[in-house]
């Protein structure tokens, strides 16, 4: 979580995180354009629209709003979640929706111990 979106701060903090194949995928604000430039790698954006284009191929609004869905009904049977444990949840969520129906018990326990990614 970070206090402010600035180009700078977005940048630094996703500097360990995206490598070089990465696509940056946002909504309209220009601050990503400036963390896609420095960090070297493709942007895309979506903007919301209520009539009209809303955005193209995977930078599509439906497709953002679909994501936005799935996890708020995976997350009401938390029937809340504190937000300093938000990450810990995300972090669940994508591994679920990286591995679909095959995450063994050893791979859930060797992600959910592994403290670095980078």
């Amino acid at each position: 979580m970070l206090e402010r979106a600035t180009a700078h701060a977005l940048t630094e903090a996703l500097r360990p995180l995206l490598g070089a194949d990465a696509v940056l995928s946002t909504d309209g604000n220009a601050s990503y354009w400036t963390v896609a430039e420095q960090l070297k790698v493709e942007s895309g954006f979506f903007v919301s629209q209520y009539h009209g284009k809303g955005g193209n191929g995977p930078w599509h609004v439906q497709s953002v709003n679909r994501y936005d869905s799935s996890l708020k009904s995976w997350m009401t049977r938390f029937r809340g979640v504190a937000t300093k444990y938000l990450a810990n949840y995300l972090g669940w969520r994508r591994l679920l929706d990286r591995f679909k129906d095959n995450l063994t018990p050893e791979q859930f326990m060797f992600h959910a111990l592994r403290t670095s990614y980078q």
